[in-house]
């Protein structure tokens, strides 16, 4: 019997002991009925019913696959109560009852769950998590990318086109378990704030998303406005809209995000900050807290918008991550990762001055491998993707296509970087990398609290240079061994993603297998 297997039997012979035990012969009534929810088809909506007022539990076992049991606790004990389950298999059967007040047990009630969307890309699982509970869920958005010429003859974003756009919570067994379509190729980040709302934003093909909240109601709680930028028009022909990034700041009452604008054939960018508390109810985040525009900037000579090299000359910045925390010296400050020069630059929040800049090209910092001795030039980011800061760390996704800027061959890695702002030094302290791995755009890295490593891959199919493989999510340990994994085919090779965050086991939906203590 396998672990998940095991795991599901030992689970549910544990829950029925408690029942048996707790509940007994029933002394009063109780029914359960079941209907679909209208918005998810991978969630129930189940009534209970008892003869007099009590606390209820609902108990769903799948038939077959994996045996998964789910188990939902009523908020209350009135007599009639409404319970409801989400994160079903797809295309899969249910058996439920409810646990009722005075020792109760309903009757059974039995339903299959619909099939997925034909268009929904469903990653390849390569390894199963041997422990489903350790792991959790992966939130992530994913689309299909194509590119309407060649791109070495120079890039145009009007070429851009997507379908099969969705964001996804898959389990790290393989099973989608949400989905939500309209957001997915293109720049997305994506948060997982609790109390079953998302959080989302970012640039697709043809629709663009500012901050935006979904629940898994698949309702739309806010989005954020486009004020203070081009206008609409404007946005829709030159392809500047919010893009690639959202913060959640530390308090959870604002977000970040970028909006690229354009001052004649020159492209740059205007950091925003949002409140999410939406006092007026219209829907909208419309209230800007802080901005910081780079047009402005270079004006009072904090920041250059050049960039010599011919792909990059009229996007030289092109901004792609915002990180906002106290910085060394205790005041709070952005991290911007800028892709097309390279850099990452620390914005000081109460001023609005760059304080400095980090990459091969600026200067203001020594780069050092692990062992101390001063590495080199090759050994720095480029063309980096979601920089963050973790333990005072620097970790970020370097893509590495322009490596050979350095002298250096190309390839793409997650790179865990420590420094020092008043010494001015920068050390090689971590890196993840695989054979034959280069792509150019997108990618998410992250260390978990348990010093694991995720990362996420988005494949260029329409690149010239890029990995001969799709886009793919793994798990490793602190030290690169594979914990997990899932893949795109050769027969998904256009399917991109751009970051993930992993969500736990007990922080989402109601499943015993990924939650065993029951503590949802």
């Amino acid at each position: 019997m396998g672990y998940v297997k095991r795991k599901a039997w030992f689970l549910g012979m544990f829950v029925i002991t408690v029942a048996a035990s707790q509940w007994g012969v029933a002394s009063e009534s109780i029914s359960l009925t079941v209907v679909d929810d209208p918005d998810d088809p991978q969630a129930r909506v189940f009534d209970v019913t008892q003869s007099s007022s009590g606390a209820v539990q609902l108990v769903c076992d799948e038939q077959g696959g994996d045996a998964e049991r789910h188990l939902v606790r009523g908020s209350g004990t009135d007599a009639e109560q409404t319970l409801r389950l989400r994160g079903l298999k797809a295309d899969s059967t249910y058996r439920c009852f409810a646990l009722g007040g005075r020792r109760s047990v309903s009757n059974s009630v039995e339903f299959t769950t619909a099939p997925l969307p034909d268009d929904l890309l469903v990653p390849t699982l390569i390894m199963p998590s041997a422990h489903p509970s350790q792991t959790g869920y992966m939130l992530f958005a994913v689309g299909n990318m194509y590119y309407n010429g060649h791109i070495i003859d120079g890039f145009d974003p009007q070429k851009l086109s997507s379908d099969s756009n969705y964001l996804v919570i898959v389990d790290t067994l393989g099973n989608v378990r949400w989905y939500f379509a309209g957001p997915g190729a293109g720049d997305f980040q994506t948060h997982y704030l609790g109390d079953d709302r998302i959080l989302f934003a970012g640039q697709g093909f043809p629709k663009a998303w500012g901050p935006t909240i979904v629940r898994l109601d698949k309702s739309l709680e806010v989005t954020a406005t486009q004020e203070k930028t081009v206008s609409y028009e404007v946005s829709n022909e030159e392809g500047l809209y919010y893009n690639h990034d959202v913060f959640l700041a530390a308090d959870g009452e604002s977000v970040f995000t970028f909006v690229h604008t354009r001052q004649g054939s020159l492209v740059g960018f205007i950091i925003k900050e949002f409140s999410l508390s939406d006092e007026d109810g219209n829907g909208v985040l419309d209230d800007v807290l802080w901005y910081w525009d780079s047009f402005e900037e270079e004006a009072r000579g904090n920041i250059e918008q050049y960039n010599p090299l011919e792909p990059y000359t009229e996007d030289p910045l092109h901004p792609n991550s915002i990180w906002v925390t106290r910085g060394q010296d205790g005041k709070r400050a952005l991290y911007v990762s800028l892709r097309n020069s390279s850099e990452i630059i620390k914005i000081d929040y109460s001023t609005k001055d760059v304080l400095w800049t980090m990459g091969y090209n600026s200067g203001d910092f020594v780069l050092f491998d692990a062992n101390w001795t001063l590495a080199d030039p090759s050994r720095w980011f480029f063309n980096q993707h979601h920089v963050q800061l973790s333990n005072g760390r620097l970790v970020l996704y370097d893509n590495g296509s322009d490596r050979f800027l350095a002298g250096g061959d190309p390839y793409t890695r997650g790179l865990v970087l420590e420094f020092d702002e008043n010494s001015r030094y920068v050390r090689i302290v971590q890196e993840y990398t695989e054979s034959d791995w280069l792509e150019p755009f997108w990618g998410g890295y992250t260390l978990n609290a348990d010093g694991t490593q995720l990362v996420a891959s988005g494949h260029c199919e329409f690149c010239e240079a890029s990995s001969p493989f799709g886009s793919f999510i793994t798990l490793a340990d602190s030290q690169g061994a594979p914990l997990w994994r899932v893949q795109y085919d050769d027969d998904h090779l256009e399917a991109m993603l751009y970051r993930v965050e992993n969500i736990s086991g007990c922080d989402i939906f109601n499943n015993l297998l990924f939650c065993p203590n029951g503590s949802f």
